[in-house]
C-alpha cells in the first residue's frame, strides 16, 4: 500500500494545534504518517512539539517559511513514502478525502489536489467555501516529481508559496484539480496571526452555512472551533 506523508509547518497557537493533532490521528486509516516541522524559537515550541510527540518532527528556523518548508522536505527524503501532502498546521483533513483520492492515487498521478476549499473564521464564526483556485492545502506531490524537481520553494520567500511551487512542477508535470462537489474535505481555520487571514481571503469565497461543519464533522471538533 503506497506511503503518504503529510508535511506540515508548525508556528504558535498550540490551541489549534491540539485540534489538527487529536483530528489528524482519526484520519489515518490510510497508510499515513506525519512530519511536523518546528522552530525552536517558537514561545511555545516546548508546548508544541509535546502536543505533536506521536509523529515525526525536525526543526527549522520559522522564516523565511519557504526555507522552513524546504527543509522539511529534504528531511522526508530520508524517510520511506510515495506521496507528499501538503497541509497547514490550521487545515482540517477530512477522512473521506482518501475515498476520493484513492484512484489517482493507485494511477500513481504525479500531482493532484482540490478544486475548492472551504475557510472558518474562529472569531467571528464565518464559514466560507472557496472559488475554484489553485489551493495548497491538502495537495498530492508524487515522490518521483519531488526528486526531479529539487528545490520545491523559491529562498527567502514568505508568501505566495503555494503557487511558487506550483510554478515549479507544472512546467514539468500536470496539475489535475478534482471536484469536491461542495463537500468540506480541507476547513482551514483562520485565527487573527493567520498568515493570510479570513477577510484577506473573503473575496475568494462564497458564503457558507455552518450547518456544514456540524453535518460532516464530529461533535469533538465541532465544539472546540463553533
Amino acid at each position: 500500500m503506497p506511503v503518504i506523508l503529510i508535511l506540515t509547518p508548525f508556528w504558535r497557537r498550540p490551541d489549534i494545534t491540539r485540534i489538527w493533532a487529536e483530528w489528524i490521528k482519526l484520519t489515518t486509516g490510510y497508510n499515513i504518517r506525519v512530519l511536523a516541522v518546528l522552530s525552536p524559537e517558537d514561545e511555545f515550541f516546548e508546548e508544541n512539539r509535546a502536543i505533536l510527540s506521536d509523529f515525526d518532527r525536525v526543526l527549522y528556523k520559522n522564516k523565511p517559511l519557504s526555507e522552513k518548508l524546504n527543509a522539511g522536505i529534504n528531511y522526508a527524503l530520508t524517510l520511506k513514502w510515495d506521496y507528499l501532502m501538503n497541509l497547514g498546521s490550521d487545515d482540517l483533513l477530512h477522512p473521506l478525502i482518501w475515498n476520493l483520492y484513492e484512484p489517482y492515487i493507485k494511477s500513481e498521478e504525479p500531482f493532484f489536489g482540490l478544486k475548492r476549499v472551504y475557510f472558518f473564521d474562529m472569531e467571528k464564526k464565518r464559514l466560507g467555501q472557496a472559488k475554484e483556485y489553485f489551493w495548497g492545502a491538502g495537495r498530492m506531490i508524487h515522490r518521483s516529481v519531488i526528486e526531479k524537481i529539487g528545490c520545491l520553494y523559491t529562498p527567502g520567500r514568505e508568501r505566495g508559496l503555494d503557487c511558487d511551487s506550483k510554478d515549479r512542477i507544472v512546467s514539468k508535470y500536470h496539475y489535475l484539480a478534482l471536484d469536491t462537489e461542495d463537500f468540506p474535505y480541507v476547513v482551514d481555520l483562520k485565527t487573527w496571526d493567520s498568515l493570510n487571514d479570513y477577510d484577506f481571503n473573503l473575496k475568494l469565497m462564497d458564503q457558507s452555512d455552518t450547518k456544514i461543519l456540524n453535518k460532516h464533522y464530529p461533535k469533538f471538533i465541532t465544539n472546540q472551533i463553533l
